[in-house]
């Protein structure tokens, strides 16, 4: 892993607040603090804001499918609210990252700052797996599933990528000599602030700019004075707000895992789901990912207990016992 020193540097001129999942982002303040090249090679640039946010983004190798997405981009987020907040603090602050709110709930993610994470978006199964696990806490009342949603306009593509670099030493347009090689041609190199210049480029394949991008930044890691790289179109997408709407929510985890099919609501419907994966585990067709998903009573096999299991909690919700 090649690593460079944490020296901070202000990396965007333009004036912008903005929300980033569940906290805000004054782009303006954003603070380059180092840049790592993993053994993978996964250039990771990390960053902090004006409040004291750590922000860290991945570039990878390859990530076009993730990065010039046209569709909505979702996540999931769980929203907790607790008996003893002291106690939930306690149990779970080595577990998951939590930020906690105006009214004394807590929003939930993994740990690390989730949704600085480029990329990495909470799945469904990651949400409901975390959920059947804060449900088991005596202090937690309800978990409440929402799902978020990230729009992004067809102008957020038509971008042309400019990049920040933090060098020990000056950087002219020869310092990207190199550039041409990826299909680059360097506008302009400008001082920035401390040691950050602001890169302005022309691209040849616009079609294959994850990949141009992610080279230029690579090749800029290999520079002797270069310490940190980070991409303005990477941090407008992460400053793109999720809106978050209401799943369900769930006040013991045995209504959690009886909704298989992740809609929201305990029904028929996931009682007959589950009977036909046991049918086709049978028969020798089912999927290990969908038995492992149906085995709703934790006892190893997917089997008509499982149904029963769910119809009786379904029968429970229906007559107000839960």
């Amino acid at each position: 892993m090649k690593k460079f020193k944490k020296v901070s540097a202000l990396i965007l001129g333009a004036a912008m607040t903005m929300n980033i999942g569940i906290m805000s982002f004054n782009a303006s303040a954003a603070v380059i603090i180092e840049s790592n090249v993993l053994e993978d090679g996964t250039i990771h640039t990390r960053t902090c804001n004006d409040n004291g946010n750590i922000e860290d983004m991945y570039y990878t190798p390859e990530r076009s499918d993730l990065y010039l997405r046209k569709e909505n981009s979702f996540t999931y987020l769980l929203n907790v609210s607790c008996n003893n907040n002291a106690e939930f603090e306690k149990t779970f602050s080595e577990v998951y990252g939590y930020t906690q709110l105006e009214d004394g709930s807590y929003d939930v993610y993994s740990s690390g700052i989730l949704y600085y994470n480029f990329g990495t978006n909470m799945t469904y199964d990651a949400a409901k797996t975390m959920a059947e696990d804060l449900l088991k806490s005596s202090c937690v009342d309800t978990v409440t599933l929402k799902k978020g949603y990230q729009i992004y306009d067809a102008s957020f593509f038509e971008v042309i990528p400019e990049f920040s670099v933090c060098s020990n030493e000056a950087l002219t347009t020869d310092s990207f000599a190199w550039a041409s090689d990826i299909g680059y041609t360097i506008d302009a190199v400008n001082f920035n602030s401390d040691d950050t210049y602001l890169i302005k480029v022309t691209e040849v394949d616009v079609a294959n700019r994850w990949a141009g991008i992610y080279s230029f930044m690579l090749r800029c890691m290999e520079m002797p004075s270069v310490y940190a790289v980070s991409d303005f179109m990477i941090q407008n997408a992460l400053a793109i707000a999720y809106n978050f709407e209401t799943v369900k929510v769930y006040t013991s985890s045995e209504e959690l895992i009886c909704d298989t099919d992740g809609n929201g609501t305990v029904e028929i419907t996931d009682a007959t789901a589950i009977l036909e994966s046991y049918a086709n585990t049978a028969a020798g067709i089912a999927a290990a990912s969908a038995e492992n998903s149906m085995d709703v009573n934790g006892d190893g096999t997917v089997g008509i207990d499982d149904a029963t299991f769910v119809l009786t909690v379904y029968a429970e919700l229906a007559a107000g016992l839960r």
